[in-house]
């Protein structure tokens, strides 16, 4: 019987096939619901089945196998959890000695609930080593029993290979950290992550097997310093945003531009002045250029360009009480591109419409104010497209 599709991480408990004959006399184990004597609970995991007859014997002796079956493996899981939060509280250490954010760290419990998620008891294999018939009350009884020494030494050997993806995933994210590649490092620490918890799941079953806590190697790659690389990557990754500004009131307007860095800042990401690089262009000139050129701008750096330009324009005016009420409207463009790979993420035009229509008292006091309206929508956007960008690294 093989992993079921989708397994993360599996249990395997290799013993012999097949149903154990049913026991004549009522056994030791029926009466007490205990099979201690025999199987020392240091040496092995006990799980006790029991089915009512259904008329159908095979039927009814596999679902008290099986309900047995399932006993052993709510004893590990259970006792997986309880390891899991001890081994994630020793890790939450390291990370509140080392995270320089927390836009990638989870708090012990999450890892816990996270890890519990990936893991999957399927039992490949166990020894039914008794089974019994009660005629008066017309129940079935099973006794399953795992080995705690053979189901490890099978573990151990199973799971060395996770080890080593993830500390090759861990290596490459490094390398990709040290060359300024911020999104390729936070796509292999995460890789890097995703195997450490397969591995803690794995270690600590290791350790439920065992009977005792294995002591943690400070050295051993752990979900914990996957998560403080992350957020290294994740600090590493920089967006430069220019935004050129058509205001006829104010040619040196930068309202739009402000509002999206401030945006993006607000919700950690960091953001850098390149104003130098753009002083000698225009939008129309940089919307033209290819990709291959946008990167070779001098001292161009990033990961991430946000260009774009929004233009108020005088919609109207009208004469109220005596006073004269200007009226502006924005409209704008939007390109994003990865300034590594040379990929356009997004290549928009937005005409807000009365959306963005604003009324006062002087040309200056409209334009800014629709350009602010524009600014907030615009900041919207971006900021949506961003977290996008970073759910698809991670």
């Amino acid at each position: 019987m093989g992993l079921q599709k989708g397994t993360t991480a599996a249990l395997l408990v290799v013993g012999l096939l097949g149903t154990a004959a049913l026991a004549k006399d009522e056994p030791e184990w029926v009466k007490s619901r205990n099979a201690s004597a025999q199987y020392t609970a240091a040496r092995y995991l006990v799980g006790i089945g029991q089915a009512a007859d259904t008329g159908n014997k095979e039927e009814s002796v596999k679902a008290a196998e099986n309900v047995a079956r399932n006993e052993i493996a709510t004893q590990i899981r259970t006792q997986i959890q309880s390891t899991l939060t001890s081994r994630m509280e020793e890790q939450q250490k390291y990370v509140h000695k080392n995270q320089r954010s927390k836009s990638t760290t989870l708090g012990t419990q999450q890892v816990v609930s996270e890890i519990m998620t990936k893991v999957d008891l399927e039992l490949v294999a166990t020894e039914i080593k008794e089974s019994y018939f009660n005629k008066r009350q017309k129940q079935y009884y099973a006794l399953a029993v795992m080995d705690r020494n053979l189901a490890a030494e099978v573990l151990r050997k199973k799971f060395a290979l996770s080890r080593q993806a993830g500390e090759g995933f861990f290596r490459e994210g490094q390398d990709a950290l040290q060359k300024n590649d911020g999104p390729r490092a936070l796509q292999n620490f995460k890789k890097a992550k995703d195997e450490l918890m397969k591995i803690e799941a794995n270690e600590a079953m290791l350790d439920v097997l065992a009977g005792q806590a294995a002591p943690l190697n400070p050295e051993a790659l752990t979900v914990a310093k996957c998560e403080v690389a992350m957020d290294q990557a994740f600090d590493s990754i920089r967006f430069v945003v220019q935004i050129y500004e058509v205001n006829p009131t104010q040619p040196r307007s930068v309202v739009v531009q402000g509002k999206l860095i401030q945006g993006l800042r607000e919700k950690g990401y960091n953001v850098m002045d390149n104003a130098a690089t753009f002083a000698n262009y225009s939008f129309d000139q940089l919307s033209n250029f290819s990709t291959e050129q946008l990167r070779a701008l001098p001292g161009l750096k990033g990961s991430y360009l946000i260009l774009g330009q929004a233009t108020a324009k005088p919609s109207s005016q009208l004469a109220m009480s005596g006073a004269t009420v200007f009226f502006f409207m924005t409209s704008a463009d939007l390109k994003i591109v990865n300034l590594d790979t040379g990929k356009i993420l997004i290549d928009e035009a937005f005409d807000w419409g009365n959306a963005t229509k604003s009324g006062k008292s002087s040309p200056e006091k409209a334009a800014a104010d629709s350009l602010t309206r524009a600014g907030a929508f615009l900041a919207d956007r971006v900021s949506e497209k961003v977290e996008d960008i970073f759910k698809s690294l991670q």
